[in-house]
């Protein structure tokens, strides 16, 4: 007799040695069912409101059973494993004592026995359930091994958790950095893309998972400028120092021209290998803009120039005041000869004109006119 108690525990520490995967409820609830002979066996996870069980692996009469039912902790033995965190053992007449407990009387059963699964801090994840329609023996022997099992049991849950919570946070990651509506990618130490969001995969016309392990002329980016990131990205890891740098890239699809701010930040991973982050901003916008702006304002000075039309011009922050050429050649004055300076202006007035010209300027500055005239 010692000696098959011996060779039961001997082939529960062996099973739990080796038992792993995603089918690990169902292979504890066979095992345990035929290593003691039991008529039913469920693996059951607390609900969060902890007084309901959901069973994700059960068996019955030698058969699985389809899981996922819930059933209520209040009035069955369940409640005491999850209330005690520790193992209860009814090895007779489990029915006389929970008289109200539908369940236990649809299986007819007379014994039972249940251990808690702990998390590692020794908080209830759920609990591993046995019951017989006879009497046990052996009840010593049976909780050991239906502890092993749980304790296997809990050790797989929480490794199943912390894998689920470590997808969940990729996937958030994953998000946030497709949701950036700047572009975003990281290169390797060879300036091929190890990550990319989506906003450079829809410039690049692609997806971000066809990126890695390609680099920028594999997108149809020119090869001299395919060139030019790559030298300058693995120049940036070399000197080791975060820069910003204003380039171009061409659309992959349409072959337009976008112009970009890029900050490019070099790092090492845990290898050691050299590593760039790149954060582009699109100023495509304000490039025209300031394209406009400036043949706009060459118009302006082209048609005063031609009209022989003095001007000048005062930039409020810096205090510099320029003039263009004809105001020189009417004045009789060489550029060298005036201060770019508020103060030189102001001299060059007449003493009748000066309080009246500072006047209508402060006028205009604090918003009373809308146009200067002198």
């Amino acid at each position: 007799e010692q000696r098959r108690i011996e060779t039961a525990m001997q082939n529960v520490a062996n099973f739990a040695a080796q038992v792993h995967g995603e089918n690990v409820f169902d292979t504890v609830a066979d095992f345990a069912a035929r290593q003691f002979e039991a008529d039913y066996v469920h693996v059951g996870l607390l609900e969060p409101n902890r007084t309901e069980v959901r069973v994700v692996a059960a068996q019955l009469d030698g058969q699985r059973i389809p899981p996922d039912f819930v059933y209520q902790l209040a009035g069955a033995p369940c409640a005491n494993v999850v209330a005690k965190l520790s193992h209860c053992c009814h090895p007779s007449h489990v029915q006389l004592l929970y008289p109200e407990n539908q369940g236990l009387k649809d299986i007819q059963a007379e014994s039972y026995v249940g251990e808690p699964i702990l998390d590692s801090n020794g908080q209830p994840l759920g609990l591993l359930v046995m019951v017989k329609r006879c009497a046990l023996t052996h009840t010593e022997d049976i909780m050991s091994g239906l502890r092993i099992l749980a304790a296997r049991t809990a050790a797989s849950l929480s490794s199943q958790r912390a894998e689920q919570a470590v997808r969940a946070k990729e996937h958030l990651l994953s998000t946030v950095i497709d949701e950036i509506p700047d572009v975003l990618a990281l290169k390797d130490e060879n300036g091929h893309f190890l990550l990319c969001n989506q906003a450079l995969a829809t410039l690049y016309h692609t997806t971000t998972q066809a990126m890695v392990g390609k680099h920028d002329g594999d997108f149809g980016v020119p090869a001299d400028q395919a060139q030019f990131f790559r030298k300058n990205v693995l120049a940036i890891m070399a000197r080791g120092k975060t820069e910003v740098v204003f380039e171009d890239s061409r659309d992959g699809k349409t072959g337009e021209i976008r112009n970009f701010k890029s900050i490019k930040k070099p790092f090492k991973n845990e290898a050691g290998n050299n590593r760039c982050l790149i954060i582009a901003h699109d100023i495509t916008d304000v490039v025209h803009a300031q394209e406009k702006a400036l043949a706009s304002e060459q118009l302006l000075r082209t048609v005063l120039d031609v009209a022989q039309e003095g001007t000048w011009d005062w930039h409020v922050p810096s205090g510099r005041v320029t003039h263009n050429a004809p105001w020189y050649k009417t004045l009789d004055f060489r550029r060298e000869d005036v201060p770019e300076t508020l103060e030189a202006f102001s001299e060059l007035l007449h003493p009748d004109d000066r309080p009246h010209v500072i006047a209508r300027i402060d006028q205009l500055l604090q918003g009373k006119v809308d146009i200067y005239q002198s």
